[in-house]
């Protein structure tokens, strides 16, 4: 279930994927009251740069991620609190459980002239995307889940480290750094080590491949980038350098299957036209991996709203999400 931030980092893309030209982007801007006097929040801010640097549009969003359809008191408001802001030269109204008649006519009728100021106002409904035609471009399969594929360790048999001259040197409880200062735990390198190595095999098998739930037998190297020191115990306690740690063992894949949102951007004032579409789900981790498109640009985005930003309690002055490098895994 999405939460009402989630709301505003997902609105954040699908303005991000739906705007054409040079834009900057900000979530949870400060912008002066004239009236107030006070700096005032607005969810999302869009500036439209032209070829000489100079700001030709600004569009102040905001987002309601409320369960009933914002009535024509909650649109005024909004409306008002925009308007009081002089570089917003356009108002979006993004609202997640739709509107009423009434607060899309006060949209419709106040738009081009809101309170004797020359603005625009466009009204948002982010909802369900079901329709399969929506988009030309893009498809979706009814019912299919997001598969994550994990890799842990099932056993582990063995473990030692070489030092940069080949010899096998006996376990010890503490590293050292070059000075001799006690560095890390041996427990801990080889919990680290382990998790280095799995994050590095799992995107080097691929998934027609992995087999769920039958163990793998490995010898996995991981090689140090600092500089890392054992003790000697036969030598006076001599620092010996170190060049990598070995794990014998067992890894086993598992396969986590997550439910697909998928929630479109409709604009109100333009006969109920789709703008930009996503599909998202959630990992393990907590992170919320989500691929976009919209009606103007045909190619696929990829984005990542990462579990520690799902966790703000407010959001300000925050740059956009940045479409991610990705890559179709052959099945």
């Amino acid at each position: 279930m999405l939460t009402p931030s989630d709301i505003h980092y997902l609105v954040s893309i699908l303005m991000t994927v739906s705007q054409t030209g040079t834009v900057e982007m900000e979530l949870g801007s400060l912008l002066y009251d004239e009236m107030a006097e006070i700096n005032r929040d607005i969810d999302v801010t869009i500036k439209y740069i032209d070829r000489t640097g100079k700001t030709n549009l600004f569009i102040g969003v905001e987002v309601k991620a409320g369960t009933d359809p914002l009535d024509v008191q909650m649109v005024e408001q909004l409306i008002f609190k925009a308007v009081k802001i002089p570089e917003i030269d356009e108002i979006n109204i993004v609202s997640a459980s739709g509107f009423t008649g009434s607060a899309r006519n006060l949209a419709r009728n106040c738009d081009g002239n809101v309170y004797g100021r020359k603005c625009r106002v466009k009204l948002y409904h982010l909802q369900n995307w079901v329709d399969n035609d929506l988009f030309q471009q893009f498809k979706f399969l009814p019912g299919t889940t997001f598969d994550e594929w994990v890799v842990e360790w099932n056993a582990v048999e063995e473990c030692y480290m070489t030092s940069t001259d080949e010899n096998t040197i006996l376990p010890v409880e503490m590293i050292f750094d070059s000075t001799g200062k006690p560095l890390i735990t041996l427990e801990s390198l080889f919990e680290q080590s382990c998790r280095q190595w799995l994050s590095q095999v799992k995107y080097q098998i691929p998934v027609g491949e992995r087999n769920p739930e039958i163990p793998i037998q490995v010898e996995a190297d991981v090689f140090f980038t600092n500089e890392l020191f054992s003790r000697d115990r036969e030598n006076s306690g001599e620092l010996v350098p170190l060049k990598k740690i070995t794990i014998v063992g067992e890894i086993v894949w598992r396969k986590f299957g997550h439910e697909i949102t998928r929630k479109a951007l409709i604009s109100i004032e333009e006969q109920q036209q789709p703008v930009a579409g996503a599909m998202l789900g959630t990992n393990l981790n907590g992170d919320i991996l989500c691929f976009a498109v919209s009606k103007e640009n045909r190619s696929l985005s990829h984005f990542l709203i990462p579990a520690e930003y799902r966790q703000k309690k407010k959001i300000q002055r925050l740059a956009p999400l940045t479409p991610q490098p990705f890559n179709i895994t052959p099945l």
